[in-house]
């Protein structure tokens, strides 16, 4: 845990500290600048809360930190919306743990709500964004990433756009640690050797899977994504461990267990322990009914 949160905290401070301390509207008068510069795309979730609180080890002091939560309307509509979606909640209830443990840092969360007509009339943007992948899955993160990294949404009520030019994302941390069901269903079938292979696949298709794809969609909002779990002295570390050292699938909770260690030093004794949900289930823009391999209808083939 100590090499883990020490090789993490170099690399967060790298992608923090070689930022220009000015957000979008002060970066051209290069005049002193009190708006929050970098935020962090944030799910309530062990990731993104981890990468949270050890920004707020580097950035100045006067600064807040936004921090992008996105929810979206039910495809079934109701006569009322419900905006208080399982990653809200989480995000709500992490802010809380993320105020106390850092009580001089202003968090701005941001509730990013995105209706069905709304996300209609962005289709054709999306398509070209997410394209050439055109799958279900596709479909659901890009839009997910491209609405919370616009930053159009409200801080306790009131209308907020976030200014910042960089986001922080925890891409690489469930491909690292073991985050997904089928590195379980894979130790079940076939323990440490198994969970092995399919760890190292996920790492491999990393790239062309995720990486390209929401810099794509995050970049077309002017934004520049930074990931610091997928910065190569913490990969070397993440690669170097046994699989069971990363995660330890017979436990109810082992899903990225040195990771929910880690973070529990760090003081988030709470978010250590919620449960892992995928980003299009958390904000609702996906059904778990639908099949994430499936070609997407909503998504226009170029």
């Amino acid at each position: 845990c100590d090499t883990f949160i020490r090789l993490l905290s170099t690399s967060t401070s790298d992608r923090i500290k070689r930022t220009q301390k000015y957000c979008k509207l002060c970066i051209n008068k290069q005049t002193s600048c009190s708006h929050s510069h970098i935020g962090v795309l944030f799910s309530g979730g062990v990731d993104c809360s981890i990468l949270t609180i050890l920004a707020d080890k580097f950035i100045d002091a006067d600064k807040p930190i936004d921090l992008l939560n996105v929810a979206f309307e039910k495809a079934k509509k109701s006569p009322e919306i419900n905006w208080n979606v399982p990653d809200r909640l989480t995000g709500l209830e992490t802010l809380k743990e993320l105020q106390e443990l850092c009580p001089n840092r202003k968090f701005n969360f941001i509730e990013i709500n995105v209706d069905r007509a709304e996300l209609q009339e962005n289709a054709e943007k999306l398509s070209s964004l997410v394209y050439p992948l055109e799958n279900v899955l596709d479909e659901s993160l890009g839009a997910a990433l491209y609405f919370a990294s616009r930053g159009k949404g409200q801080v306790e009520g009131v209308a907020y756009q976030s200014q910042c030019r960089v986001l922080l994302m925890g891409s690489g941390a469930d491909e690292a640690f073991g985050g997904y069901t089928r590195h379980r269903n894979a130790f079940k079938r076939g323990g440490s050797e198994l969970l092995a292979q399919e760890l190292l696949s996920d790492w491999i298709r990393l790239p062309s899977r995720n990486l390209a794809r929401d810099d794509r969609v995050i970049g077309d909002n002017g934004i520049t994504v930074r990931a610091p779990f997928v910065e190569e002295n913490f990969v070397k570390f993440a690669q170097s461990l046994r699989p069971l050292q990363r995660c330890y699938p017979a436990l109810e909770e082992g899903d990225k267990l040195l990771l929910r260690l880690s973070a529990f030093k760090l003081g988030l004794t709470k978010c250590c322990k919620f449960r892992k949900r995928a980003l299009q289930f958390g904000s609702r823009i996906a059904d778990s009914r639908q099949n994430a391999k499936d070609k997407s209808n909503f998504l226009h083939v170029m």
